[in-house]
């Protein structure tokens, strides 16, 4: 990203959600800034924003950890931005959740474009 004279960045999405609703675009493009809402798989941070994402999950327990990253990177777009990838790296193919409300039979959703 760097080289690229991409400097903002705090996360890469992996693993683009195919869903079409929330803020989530479905038209995603490599180093743009993408408009991150939940239900990655597969996310790459930047170290040096570790400890304050951690320090604001920790202020902020009772929300799953997707909303805490998207609330938090919407803080300072400027310097938090979130980034996805396209093919998609990774795949989503479990039923079950953490949140044990969702986990059930059918596989939630898939990627946007994955490419085995």
């Amino acid at each position: 990203m760097k080289a690229r004279g991409q400097n903002n960045w705090m996360m890469v999405d992996l693993y683009t959600p195919k869903i079409n609703w929330g803020r989530n675009p479905l038209d995603v493009q490599n180093y743009v800034p993408y408009d991150y809402e939940c239900c990655t798989q597969a996310m790459l941070f930047r170290s040096d924003h570790l400890p304050e994402l951690l320090q604001y999950e920790y202020n902020h327990p009772d929300l799953p950890v997707d909303d805490n990253i998207r609330d938090y990177s919407r803080l300072d777009p400027s310097t938090r931005a979130v980034y996805a990838i396209t093919p998609n790296l990774f795949e989503h193919v479990g039923r079950f959740s953490s949140n044990p409300e969702k986990s059930s039979s059918e596989v939630e959703h898939v990627s946007i474009n994955f490419v085995p």
